[in-house]
């Protein structure tokens, strides 16, 4: 059984796009908002440590998007609350991970595929990263380009 709820787990969160540690971070987030709330319900100082993790566990990312044309440079713009980069739907989800096809039920393929550099270099999702470099290209007063 527990095979079963790990097999049926590790499909839900790969088809869904979340990654194990945004998983953890939010857990994180989670757990030390409930210790600022305790906290403040009975009427205590919350720490300025406590502050600092939640911001640094929050579920928002940020991305350097270079700007095309200036020579290196480039801007850091952080992701929208609630938008999730790297959620390229359930079949793109599942094709980042486990490839095309059904070689990943053969274990020999899967090994020798491996995840390369990809670990790395996650795919974000196309809407995010066109908003991406749009607020990049605005913030240097240039209109972005379709």
């Amino acid at each position: 059984m527990l095979n079963q709820g790990l097999a049926y787990t590790t499909i839900r969160l790969v088809r869904a796009g979340h990654l194990t540690i945004d998983r953890e971070r939010a857990r994180a987030h989670s757990r030390t908002q409930h210790a600022i709330d305790k906290l403040r319900a009975a009427d205590q100082i919350v720490p300025a440590d406590l502050v600092t993790s939640l911001n640094r566990f929050a579920s928002i990312k940020h991305f350097y998007v270079p700007i095309d044309g200036l020579d290196g440079e480039g801007e850091i713009i952080a992701t929208l609350p609630g938008e999730d980069p790297y959620d390229l739907g359930v079949k793109g989800n599942w094709q980042a991970v486990m490839g095309d096809g059904f070689g990943w039920l053969l274990p020999w393929r899967a090994i020798r595929r491996g995840m390369g550099d990809e670990i790395y270099n996650w795919p974000v999702s196309s809407s995010v990263k066109s908003r991406l470099i749009a607020e990049a290209q605005s913030r240097h007063g240039l209109q972005a380009r379709s």
